[in-house]
């Protein structure tokens, strides 16, 4: 493990002139693998600022060692204690659980301290601690300098949490990647050359919430039987599930699948793909069809593509994204089927440029310029 201040605690811009110097910025959280919405948003973000020139080191607490520049691999015990002995720094916190409630606010003692709220399950997570250890763990929250979520409804929740004059930033999380390589995984390859239609979702892992499966993996194999076997469509069907979790019911799942003769237009793809946009861009329409969620990386990946998304109405979705009722399956089949009777649905791409990564940018420009006034 690095000795704490190994690395320098500020930077002077060399590729863009600044007002002064940047405090260091710790990100806390997972560097993939496990590909997964967070965990790409974060390698994207430590990219984008360390060719801005910024001071960015990333602190794993995913298990295995990454072997990338600037990323420490490290327990939470091992976190505490490095930061603890590192110079003033901006530490921001992508991993909000009430039970590491007393980590943020001990560490907000010694450096500007930031929380990313990656979905609205927060409020419900806070509720479910014991009334005595929730008012603690409130007050513990509100010692951090500033929290970020990625949309007004979220917005609203933590305002209740932390107060009406907390310093809450709504930032979504979506930064485009730099490239995208070409789809060069044969089974996927092999099923959008064997199938007319093609659709496309992913899922970090096999997860529930409020006992229902919060992807909506079976949402979609049922998709595929009523499309395929009722209303007689050419379509597959391709789900990125990089790491399984629940054996059992992705073995139930797959059964199905296998029972309902859809083996051949059917693939889980378990292995990490590197970029998810390689898929998205061969698809003709993407699926989000979870039961909560945050500002998803998949459906902002595929409207940047022009590829069309249906999405759940379980959260705000950004413009361009055709909307079911959660959970219900015949107005999913229905808005599918629509969309792929009209062949090859239209696509608009729209310009991502670098997403939200400039606002990022400025976010810690800001919390330097307030720290080096003494207003943080």
């Amino acid at each position: 493990m690095l000795a704490p201040g190994q690395e320098p605690i500020y930077l002077w811009m060399r590729e863009r002139p600044r007002a002064g110097p940047v405090l260091k910025i710790f990100q806390v959280g997972a560097y993939p693998p496990p590909y997964g919405g967070v965990t790409v948003h974060l390698m994207r973000l430590h990219d984008h600022l360390r060719r801005e020139g910024m001071d960015s080191t990333i602190i794993d607490l995913s298990p295995g060692p990454k072997r990338v520049p600037g990323v420490l691999n490290l327990s939470w015990p091992e976190a505490d204690a490095y930061l603890a002995g590192s110079p003033r720094s901006v530490v921001h916190f992508h991993a909000f659980d009430p039970a590491h409630a007393w980590r943020y606010a001990r560490l907000s003692r010694r450096h500007v301290t930031v929380l990313s709220l990656h979905n609205e399950r927060f409020g419900q997570d806070l509720e479910a601690v014991h009334p005595l250890r929730r008012l603690l763990a409130r007050r513990r929250l509100r010692r951090l300098h500033c929290v970020v979520v990625d949309s007004e409804h979220c917005k609203k929740i933590a305002a209740r949490v932390w107060g009406e004059n907390a310093d809450i930033r709504l930032i979504p999380e979506f930064i485009p990647p730099a490239e995208i390589p070409a789809l060069d995984h044969p089974g996927l390859a092999a099923l959008r050359a064997r199938c007319r239609h093609l659709l496309a979702s992913s899922a970090w892992r096999v997860s529930f919430h409020d006992g229902q499966d919060l992807y909506g993996l079976d949402m979609l194999v049922e998709l595929l039987r009523r499309l395929v076997h009722d209303r007689q469509m050419d379509v597959g069907l391709a789900v990125l599930l990089p790491t399984v979790g629940d054996e059992a019911y992705f073995g139930a799942l797959t059964g199905r699948v296998e029972s309902l003769g859809l083996g051949a237009r059917c693939l889980f793809v378990n292995e990490p793909i590197v970029e998810a946009s390689s898929l998205w861009r061969e698809a003709d329409l993407v699926i989000r069809a979870t039961n909560t969620d945050g500002n998803s990386l998949t459906v902002q990946e595929a409207l940047a593509l022009g590829v069309p998304v249906v999405a759940s109405d379980c959260v705000e979705r950004p413009a361009g994204a055709l909307l079911f009722r959660t959970r219900d399956q015949d107005d999913l089949t229905d808005r599918v089927a629509r969309l792929l009777a009209d062949r090859p649905p239209t696509r608009e791409p729209r310009p991502a440029g670098a997403g939200n990564a400039p606002a990022f940018v400025a976010l810690y420009e800001d919390l330097g310029r307030k720290w080096r006034n003494g207003d943080v």
